[in-house]
């Protein structure tokens, strides 16, 4: 896919690299040629992060490319709706694993495309990742994270539940409601699920834990759980959520610096801010940095419930700004954290682009529709 000064924070990331490229998804980041992680990382493409791009080009009527994205995405998904966990886009390599939260994302982008466009271009596709999801439907419910793994995990759940509900909309939209029904029955038995065991009540302070049985905080978790609250008419819920990870996920007074620690290595973007956002997870030895992705997702889970972002936003707006013509960085510092087992880098990336632009371009996007 070749850039395009019309994609916004996308311009540069949504693209693979020129001549040697086999498969049309997004690299997942646009790393520094000097970065120790070049080699490494260069054209890896993380299904979720094109299933989110899909969706954010949707969302602002970029129609074309967000096909680009979702024909590639339909040919590699397997006859049992499964995908895999990413891919090499140079030489068409694969991570082998099977996660239901990517399954669940790829299907949320076909039906958002869908419904946007009135089509059911990618309604097989769909129909495809829901048997898969639903083979993994066990405890409480919810959704197995996949297919070799015995836990929960609270993200995935909330899209499943999403999907599963965009799906349902789309068949009786297409005057198909039988079918419909099956999939918000599922819809429903995650959604008993997750208040059941992913929701805690401490008192007047509600949270979302990471998974079944993990007591991990994790933004992403609060930041979709405020949206499904509100599509679930439990605006106080809703309410006291985002309350809660607005004060407990926050940073503040932040700049970007250059270091070349191998461990810290940044020596492309520098900014003295003061940004401002909030950090992935919380707790002991969490990773501290602003994370640009669940940042973007907590101004939408705030303009969902009616509150004002123009703070939040400008924050964001700067941010962006930090890499222009480019999609902004995945965070304001790298940092490798062994013991949440994932790394951030000062680095474009997909996934924070996809939100960045909903949340800059339409901030009440509602994902539970």
């Amino acid at each position: 896919m070749a850039a395009d000064s019309s994609l916004g924070p996308l311009a540069s990331v949504a693209q693979v690299p020129t001549g040697s490229s086999t498969l049309q998804l997004v690299r997942s980041y646009l790393i520094p040629t000097d970065d120790p992680s070049y080699t490494r990382l260069l054209n890896w493409s993380w299904t979720y992060d094109s299933a989110l791009t899909a969706m954010a080009f949707s969302t602002v009527g970029l129609q074309a490319e967000a096909e680009q994205l979702l024909d590639q995405l339909a040919a590699l998904q397997h006859t049992d709706g499964s995908i895999e966990q990413a891919f090499n886009v140079a030489d068409g390599t694969t991570e082998p694993v099977f996660r239901a939260g990517v399954i669940a994302a790829v299907g949320v982008a076909g039906s958002l495309y869908d419904q946007d466009f009135h089509t059911s271009r990618y309604l097989s596709m769909e129909e495809r990742a829901a048997s898969y999801l639903l083979s993994l439907q066990g405890t409480a419910g919810l959704i197995r994270g996949g297919p070799d793994v015995t836990w929960y995990s609270t993200q995935h759940n909330l899209l499943a539940y999403a999907f599963l509900r965009l799906l349902g909309n789309e068949l009786t939209a297409d005057g198909n409601r039988p079918s419909a029904n099956s999939y918000y029955t599922a819809a429903n038995q995650i959604s008993s699920g997750i208040e059941s065991n992913l929701l805690v009540h401490n008192g007047s302070t509600v949270y979302f834990i990471e998974g079944l049985g993990d007591s991990i905080q994790a933004l992403d978790a609060d930041a979709l759980g405020v949206m499904y609250l509100q599509d679930h008419g439990e605006t106080k819920n809703a309410q006291n959520v985002l309350a809660y990870a607005q004060s407990a996920f926050a940073l503040s007074g932040r700049s970007i610096v250059k270091s070349n620690d191998p461990a810290a290595y940044n020596d492309t973007y520098a900014a003295a801010g003061p940004f401002s956002g909030f950090e992935p997870y919380i707790g002991t030895d969490a990773p501290n940095v602003i994370w640009t992705e669940g940042t973007s997702e907590m101004l939408v889970a705030a303009a969902d419930l009616g509150q004002p972002t123009s703070t939040l936003s400008s924050s964001l707006q700067a941010l962006a700004n930090v890499s222009p013509g480019e999609a902004p960085v995945m965070a304001d510092r790298t940092l490798y954290s062994p013991a949440y087992g994932e790394e951030y880098h000062v680095w474009p990336s997909a996934a924070g682009g996809a939100w960045t632009l909903i949340a800059l371009s339409d901030p009440t996007f509602n994902l539970f529709r």
